[in-house]
């Protein structure tokens, strides 16, 4: 499937999984945005460093560990405005997602899905904590995945959430 956003092509090789349409729906509705030269530019930046942004970053968050996990995503280049024409009023980039026969480590989708929202949704707080309502026993199941109570979701790897969806399916 190729879809050219706007100023945003995306590519995803053979992949039909959930993860990949909604990348491809939030990128439409980016593009949809009315907003200024400058905050557009941003913001689909923003979300292609989201992409493929690494734990420990400031962009690591939900969407890249999502996307992540199913598929191998790369700013394969990027584009200036006069690459087009008429030429837009934003840079662009083509972005690459090579799906997994398998996703990347075994963990129940939504499941994974919920966690990874509930620890960035309050990102600077200890996972004790913003997953609290996950489990009455949270502590010992992020210990049990090999993750400590106070670390914070960004410090978290795609493999670590991994294991604590598997541990809360349990």
């Amino acid at each position: 499937v190729v879809v050219g956003v706007g100023v945003v092509g995306v590519v995803v090789v053979g992949c039909r999984c959930i993860c990949c349409w909604l990348l491809l729906l939030l990128l439409l509705l980016l593009s949809a945005l009315e907003l200024s030269h400058q905050t557009q530019k941003n913001d689909m930046q923003q979300v292609l460093d989201q992409i493929i942004a690494k734990p420990g970053t400031k962009a690591y968050g939900r969407l890249g560990i999502l996307a992540q996990w199913k598929s191998t995503p790369s700013v394969v280049m990027e584009l200036p405005p006069e690459a087009f024409t008429p030429p837009p009023k934003v840079h662009s980039a083509v972005v690459h997602l090579e799906a997994l026969a398998q996703p990347r480590f075994p963990a129940p989708a939504g499941l994974l899905s919920s966690t990874v929202a509930m620890a960035f949704n309050q990102r600077r707080k200890m996972l004790r904590s913003s997953l609290k309502s996950a489990a009455p026993d949270i502590e010992t199941a992020l210990r049990d995945a090999g993750l400590e109570p106070t670390a914070r979701a960004e410090e978290i790897s795609l493999e670590g959430f991994c294991a604590l969806a598997r541990r809360l399916a349990k």
